[in-house]
């Protein structure tokens, strides 16, 4: 049976994880939903600071950059601020970018456009404006020049 929660609060599941990662020696590493990186219900900042404690460790000791699903339970798309992930407030300072997904209207294949939630903690990198739906990968990136040729028409009002 497969587990639908992986309790890194739990000495067990973070060794485990760490394992796998040192094992498999990922360059980028995907988790979440991050409410199911946790058993705990009750107590969020507890939680939070768990998985925080371990994806710091993957970053530190590992080398391996980190990438967490999270809900956006705040509301309405195309705010910011709406944008930022529910639960403990301790989401909002940690992560060094904040982006959520906002899907668009489209006539072929699907296209989520990327905003920023939070600002960028280092400015030496390029993040893509959106993605589409690729033929061979499931999501491919749309950077600024590929944005501006085919997409800010239509989008960027």
């Amino acid at each position: 049976m497969k587990r639908r929660v992986v309790n890194l609060l739990e000495t067990r599941d973070k060794s485990d994880v760490i394992r796998r990662i040192m094992h498999y020696a990922p360059d980028i590493l995907y988790m979440g939903t991050a409410y199911k990186l946790t058993d705990v219900t009750d107590e969020t900042h507890r939680a939070v600071r768990a998985i925080q404690g371990v994806v710091d460790k993957i970053r530190s000791e590992l080398e391996c950059s980190v990438i967490i699903e999270h809900h956006a339970g705040h509301g309405t798309m195309n705010d910011r601020n709406n944008m930022r992930p529910e639960g403990s407030s301790y989401w909002l300072r940690w992560p060094d970018f904040g982006y959520g997904m906002m899907p668009l209207q489209t006539d072929g294949p699907r296209l989520m456009r990327f905003t920023a939630w939070r600002g960028d903690r280092a400015t030496d990198r390029e993040f893509p404006v959106a993605v589409k739906q690729g033929p061979a990968l499931p999501w491919v990136p749309v950077y600024a020049d590929e944005w501006e040729v085919l997409y800010s028409d239509r989008y960027d009002k």
